[in-house]
């Protein structure tokens, strides 16, 4: 195939570009390999992300001829406003394909990979299946979906059941972990098929401790002192992400350190992240936590001398790549964390942190005692971490990738 302009794509998600993910793992790529593709994207957008950020993701968009359709983003408590959520992008879709021609969709997980697969029976195009992770699997390990109940079950089952045929029907899978590659290919019963690995990628040019040299003045401006020593989170710290761990793990560091702070970057509710941490016997005076623009996500960093990072490990979690670990590694920071997808042997291979097995008090009590004794080589970790995360190599991949499609 020559890779040429009038190859038209056309791009499905159900995240929006104006959420922080939108902007850090959709967009990037995207931008990448605009230059050999025309894309149009079809993205659901929440109402306030929408609002603060509409601006900066329509001109970047402009600027590399990329059209972007957002829809309104419906939320409520009800499972109900999911399904009109997917029945009002599949609408979009779909109307989408009557106004022009395109070569190929690439949907990101599962509900835009549902819509792809009506469309290949009915418009005969091929659709890449960005998996991003088991989903139904992670509903139910998340305890979003409790099975016991039989309409959560029956709605698991019916899921598993289209997971099959999502990866069968695909002209290419995309998987963020070597991990989860036996077992997709266990559930579709075959060796034969198309996956390429590509981790959560992390712009290196961007998350680059050279442009941040005055991390005095950033610790400064969140009350910590020069000679601190700072773990950093950051994040989300709800559903999946380990709080109370990864405080269990500060209160040793504390131990030993007792002029750390534990930086906590999440736009999480302010009252609720206090709130957790309020029953975890660390004095106030040790914790800051600040919110974020995703542009401002590399200066914050700076000020850290470790970062650390625990989630649920469970069945679902093979396959998932934490976007947080290839920008800590960028920025040459050593990371603690626990074995979840590739992390093990991505941090053996870097040399950039610890990977916990366990989450007892003698495991934290001896991982930290390592962590503070260990030379790092922060321009070593950052150049390693480039074999895995470096945004440009997952860009080339991706181009493989679509030069395959047929």
């Amino acid at each position: 195939m020559t890779i040429s302009k009038n190859i038209n794509v056309l791009y499905i998600t159900y995240d929006g570009l104006t959420d922080q993910l939108g902007q850090s793992q959709i967009l990037p790529y995207l931008f990448g390999l605009s230059g050999s593709y025309s894309f149009t994207i079809i993205s659901c957008e929440k109402p306030l992300h929408y609002k603060n950020y509409y601006n900066r993701v329509s001109e970047t968009c402009k600027s590399h001829n990329i059209t972007w359709i957002p829809l309104r983003y419906t939320a409520s408590a009800s499972g109900w406003t999911a399904i009109f959520n997917f029945y009002k992008l599949r609408k979009k879709v779909f109307a989408q394909l009557k106004r022009k021609q395109y070569s190929f969709l690439h949907c990101r997980s599962y509900f835009p990979a549902l819509i792809a697969l009506d469309v290949k029976h009915k418009f005969k195009l091929p659709y890449i299946f960005d998996m991003r992770g088991f989903w139904a699997d992670e509903r139910v390990d998340g305890k979003l979906w409790n099975i016991e109940n039989i309409l959560y079950r029956s709605v698991y089952q019916y899921f598993k059941k289209k997971e099959l045929l999502l990866f069968r029907e695909a002209a290419e899978i995309i998987s963020l972990t070597k991990k989860a590659i036996p077992t997709i290919k266990s559930i579709t019963n075959t060796t034969n098929s198309a996956i390429t690995v590509i981790p959560c990628a992390t712009d290196f040019s961007r998350f680059n401790p050279v442009k941040y040299p005055d991390r005095i003045t950033v610790r400064k401006n969140l009350e910590i002192n020069e000679d601190d020593t700072v773990l950093c989170y950051l994040g989300s710290t709800g559903t999946w992400y380990m709080l109370n761990e990864m405080l269990g793990f500060f209160r040793h560091l504390l131990k030993l350190r007792p002029d750390s702070i534990f930086l906590i970057i999440t736009n999480d509710p302010l009252n609720e992240v206090v709130n957790r941490i309020s029953t975890a016997h660390i004095p106030q005076s040790c914790i800051r936590i600040t919110a974020s623009d995703p542009a401002e996500v590399p200066k914050y960093l700076s000020a850290a001398d470790f970062a650390i990072s625990f989630i649920q490990n469970t069945f679902s979690k093979q396959a998932s790549s934490p976007t947080k670990l290839g920008e800590f590694l960028a920025m040459g920071i050593p990371v603690v964390c626990n074995d979840i997808g590739d992390v093990k042997s991505q941090l053996e291979f870097t040399g950039g942190g610890i990977c916990l097995e366990n989450f007892s008090e003698s495991d934290f009590s001896e991982s930290v005692q390592k962590l503070i004794t260990t030379k790092y080589n922060k321009h070593e970790i950052r150049t390693k971490a480039m074999h895995f995360f470096d945004l440009s190599s997952a860009v080339t991949k991706y181009k493989s990738v679509y030069k395959n499609i047929k």
